[in-house]
């Protein structure tokens, strides 16, 4: 019985330990981030593989994966995080969708300014022109995939959200 309740304050210590002011954890944007960063590496592993071009680089993948957490927690906290109404999964889906919608054109215009940084010394706004064009055309071209697939992973991030939120208060039994 007192060690029930002393790993239930322990418990709950923790969990306060990494809740914000409004309730959320800072840690959902991050995880959530991580989370489309795998659904993207899956998306461009996949394409990769049936591509006559190769496969990206290590450094590709891990631009790839920076610019999607980025993205990924940007949109998360801007979306779900926010107080309101609506089902975080919902909300998630919108996230999801948004950096489905955003995510490639944020990658490709960094990827034109940063692999071209040596002719950014020469003509930088011919290069930041550039790198804007093909963040703005590239959603066009991928956003038939990358839009619905983000939305689905977003609802299953906020789906697991909800389940977590939904457990989180509930004692849980204490094996002897």
């Amino acid at each position: 019985m007192v060690a029930d309740r002393r790993q239930r304050a322990v418990g709950r210590l923790a969990r306060d330990a990494v809740t914000m002011a409004d309730g959320s954890s800072p840690w959902w944007p991050l995880g959530a981030g991580l989370g489309f960063a795998v659904v993207a590496l899956a998306l461009v592993g996949a394409a990769s593989l049936a591509s006559e071009y190769g496969t990206w680089g290590v450094r590709g993948l891990a631009t790839i994966a920076a610019v999607t957490v980025v993205v990924g927690a940007a949109c998360w906290a801007a979306v779900v995080e926010r107080p309101g109404g609506g089902s975080t999964s919902r909300r998630g889906a919108v996230a999801g969708a948004l950096v489905g919608l955003l995510g490639p054109g944020a990658f490709f215009a960094f990827w034109s300014l940063a692999r071209n940084a040596a002719v950014l010394g020469i003509d930088p706004l011919g290069r930041l022109g550039a790198a804007l064009f093909v963040g703005l055309l590239v959603p066009v071209s991928v956003a038939p995939l990358t839009l619905p697939l983000g939305a689905v992973a977003g609802y299953l991030l906020g789906r697991s959200r909800e389940v977590a939120g939904n457990t989180e208060n509930v004692p849980h039994s204490v094996g002897t």
